[in-house]
């Protein structure tokens, strides 16, 4: 229910494609790694507000109209019954949702350490071709993947970064939408398979 009620557009659409100037399209740069390599998080950018914050005017938009009967119930004298009631399943499901939105949000910053056991950082990029997700960055130090699309899902950009010689930081995050429930999580199983599978 939440994965379609976060979507921009529909998501069995296919996907903006990716343009030629893949650096435009990833958003990483030296400086954006060496801060993921200190945080294991990407940094706040001004583009994010419209990528991934924007979301949260549902909850606060539910939220104030909880307020809002409040408000008028208390200035008309009918704040009482099934209006109070109301009012307060809808506050408090504007707030779990709030809630359940930042959560995400943040935790889809956030990069996961992996251990690449017997293979080097080279190796992973010949390994990391063999499952269906579509290479858009090739870089020394970093790779940027995009995952198939779904129904409630236009797909995950994969960030893998180097950390050194024998581990990697991956952060899975929505492309085409703000938030997604547990995409993040099935990516991050499916590669940590593929590493296993591939040492």
């Amino acid at each position: 229910f939440i994965e379609i009620l976060v979507c921009k557009i529909p998501a069995f659409a296919k996907p903006f494609p990716v343009s030629g100037n893949v650096e435009n399209d990833t958003g990483m740069n030296k400086e954006d790694i060496l801060y993921i390599k200190e945080n294991r998080k990407w940094s706040f950018k001004l583009s994010d507000i419209y990528n991934h914050y924007i979301i949260l005017i549902l909850p606060l938009s539910i939220i104030f109209i909880s307020f809002s009967m409040f408000y008028s119930g208390n200035k008309f004298n009918h704040l009482k019954d099934e209006f109070l009631i109301t009012a307060i399943i809808i506050s408090l499901f504007g707030l779990l949702l709030l809630i359940l939105i930042v959560n995400r949000i943040l935790a889809e910053r956030k990069f996961r350490l992996f251990e690449l056991n017997d293979s080097n950082f080279e190796e992973f990029k010949a390994i990391i071709r063999k499952c269906s997700w579509s290479l858009v960055e090739n870089k020394s130090e970093s790779l940027v993947l995009l995952t198939e699309t779904s129904w409630f899902s236009w797909g995950e950009k994969i960030t893998i970064i180097k950390y050194n010689d024998k581990e990697i930081l991956v952060n899975s995050r929505p492309y085409g939408q703000p938030i997604t429930i547990n995409r993040d999580k099935i990516n991050y199983n499916k590669l940590e398979k593929l590493i296993k599978h591939y040492r």
